[in-house]
């Protein structure tokens, strides 16, 4: 009798181990590339999705084999390349990664596993996908921008600087997939005349390319006290936050940003989209292709939340009086 349950036992012990051998073979596996280096503790959207993916049952090493590399800085496109290559090479099962030149990068070194984006200004102009309605190929996600916020952000600095004439466009191409970059692939020029009509002002370009062109572009800037800035949403500018705060806070130049991390950093006021949310939306998108849905029937999706953030200290220090009704507005 004995003998009989030791021999069951025995094989009931190797059916299950058996069993976790093939549950973990068959695993999925996810692709996580990032163009931020593995110190960048302050992203806030690292946490959100890895929340989300666990809300939706996948734990990492349990339900999920989760691959992460980082390419330490998105304007590097060599070390993009090398990473996105060596990510397709695991043989992931979908790759969640952000900004244009990642993105960029992994297309290029796939046109079959499933791709989910986050951080992209304009998926469309940008030839990522065929349209946003239906993306086709192996690429869908969430853009970064909606051009219309132009004008909401426009609207904020003249009713906190009335005396604005002159808006600057701050922009980089550092980070972009072309040498041949435009301001209106984010935003057209019948948005931008459309606001110019509404609110009386005049739009300038002003392009940087590193550090001292940051300082430098304030310090002219500031020599005019009608003129205030829209810094557009780039990852590079999100790692240049502290510096680009600094610098408009000393040369006095108005300046809204598009995400809230630069109103925490020390910038005047923001208004963006929740990195937060699209980062649990784009777990959303992991979820639905590894559990069998069509990529190019997930459309890519605009900013759906918005966060408007004004830093009162930045606010005292410029002697600007913000509305009474602004004051329930989350403040820092």
């Amino acid at each position: 009798m004995r003998r009989r349950e030791f021999i069951i036992g025995t094989a009931l012990s190797l059916g299950l181990a058996k069993a976790r051998a093939q549950s973990s073979g068959a695993m999925p596996r996810l692709g996580w590339l990032s163009a931020s280096p593995p110190s960048n503790v302050t992203n806030p959207s690292v946490g959100a999705f890895r929340e989300a993916l666990i809300k939706l049952g996948w734990l990492e090493g349990q339900t999920i084999q989760i691959e992460r590399l980082y390419a330490g800085d998105a304007s590097e496109a060599e070390t993009i390349e090398a990473r996105a290559k060596e990510m397709v090479a695991l043989k992931p099962n979908v790759i969640y990664t952000g900004t244009s030149r990642a993105v960029d990068a992994v297309r290029r070194a796939t046109k079959t596993i499933p791709i989910v984006f986050v951080g992209v200004n304009n998926p469309l102009a940008a030839g990522f996908v065929s349209s946003l309605a239906h993306p086709g190929g192996n690429i869908t996600g969430f853009a970064n921008f909606e051009p219309s916020t132009i004008s909401k952000m426009a609207a904020l600095l003249k009713e906190a600087v009335p005396h604005i004439r002159t808006i600057a466009f701050v922009y980089t191409k550092n980070t972009n997939i072309s040498s041949n970059f435009k301001r209106d692939w984010i935003i057209s020029e019948a948005v931008t005349d459309e606001t110019q009509r509404a609110y009386s002002l005049q739009f300038k370009d002003a392009v940087v390319e590193n550090e001292q062109d940051i300082e430098r572009t304030f310090e002219k800037l500031g020599e005019d006290q009608t003129t205030a800035v829209i810094i557009l949403a780039d990852s590079y500018f999100v790692r240049q936050r502290y510096l680009i705060a600094t610098s408009a806070a000393r040369y006095r130049v108005p300046t809204i940003y598009p995400f809230a991390v630069f109103a925490f950093a020390g910038g005047l006021m923001s208004y963006g989209n929740d990195l937060n949310e699209q980062a649990r939306q784009a777990a959303g998108y992991v979820d639905r292709i590894l559990r069998g849905a069509n990529r190019a029937d997930l459309p890519v999706q605009l900013p759906t939340k918005y966060e408007f953030i004004i830093n009162m200290k930045a606010a005292n220090a410029l002697g600007i009086n913000f509305p009474h009704r602004y004051w329930r507005a989350r403040t820092r």
